[in-house]
């Protein structure tokens, strides 16, 4: 069995070329422009509300379902350091520091957003 060559004209690279710039144009504008959050907004159990504001270290010890949970702010960056969960996924995930992002501990009914002049609410696919 034998696999056909295919032969590119001169219109199909410049096609390809130029959706790879394209392409390339649309991550880099939409994708990785982050804006530095200027506060977050901390939910516990769906009822307490918190707003950080990111330009002062803070530590938190928060009460949530399981038990406390250690949430940190330095240098304009929030992270959970401790949690009585399983997983500890929410510690996993590390500085976060961009309007939009996001992070909670499920199981402890904690949840960490980050807000900024990001204009941008949420993103719907």
């Amino acid at each position: 069995m034998q696999i056909g060559v295919i032969k590119l004209t001169i219109g199909d690279s410049m096609v390809v070329l130029l959706s790879c710039i394209l392409l390339f144009y649309i991550y880099k504008f939409y994708w990785v422009k982050g804006e530095q959050a200027e506060f977050a907004r901390i939910t516990v159990m769906e009822n307490k509300v918190i707003d950080v504001d990111l330009s002062q270290d803070q530590v938190f010890s928060l009460q949530g379902r399981l038990g406390e949970s250690v949430i940190v702010v330095e240098e304009k960056q929030i992270r959970f350091t401790d949690s009585p969960c399983k997983g500890k996924l929410c510690i996993h995930a590390g500085w976060l520091a961009e309007g939009g992002d996001f992070t909670a501990c499920l199981p402890n009914q904690i949840s960490i957003e980050l807000k900024g002049k990001n204009h941008y609410d949420s993103i719907v696919y």
